[in-house]
């Protein structure tokens, strides 16, 4: 194949693939093989989804994301959980992308019914070394919190609140 061609078409069956996935996402692999040095992946995110709040600890492992569709709320956290940035990305923002550094511990949130979004990371990609998620941070298993309440509290939140803090609290 000479090419790829990404249309509105595939932004459609994306879409459709992600509202029918249990974590409702779909990704879309573009390279070839985990061991292709850039590795671009489409991602299909429906409001509501959960991506816990995670890090790439070594020192190639940096991610850029670049918003195709929708509208998308960056979180960036401290090591203790406690939220340093947080911002929009996406149609009428006035912002499209963000490049994360490694060890950077970030999520994203869908504002929108649905979003589309192009990542880049350099590779080779390894399964086991993914990516870190703090032990402060919900797993996706929701034995404490459902994904609606951690979502939930994820959208109030504001830089210099703690996301252990805001979550315990809103059980009270």
């Amino acid at each position: 194949m000479t090419f790829k061609l990404l249309d509105f078409n595939l932004n459609n069956e994306l879409k459709a693939n992600a509202k029918k996935s249990e974590r409702l996402r779909y990704h879309l692999s573009l390279h070839g093989s985990y061991n292709e040095p850039v590795q671009r992946i489409i991602i299909s995110l429906m409001r509501g989804t959960y991506i816990p709040p995670h890090y790439h600890e070594f020192e190639y492992q940096w991610e850029y994301f670049n918003v195709i569709s929708g509208n998308i709320c960056v979180i960036i956290f401290d090591q203790n959980g406690t939220v340093t940035d947080k911002f929009k990305l996406g149609q009428n923002t006035g912002a499209y992308g963000v490049e994360f550094s490694s060890n950077t511990i970030h999520t994203i949130l869908c504002e929108s019914e649905d979003s589309i979004i192009l990542e880049l990371k350099e590779g080779p990609f390894f399964p086991s070394k993914a990516k870190v998620i703090p032990s402060w941070a919900p797993d996706e298993q929701y034995c404490t919190y459902s994904r609606a309440e951690i979502v939930s509290v994820l959208e109030k939140i504001k830089p210099g609140q703690n996301l252990p803090e805001a979550l315990l609290a809103q059980e009270q």
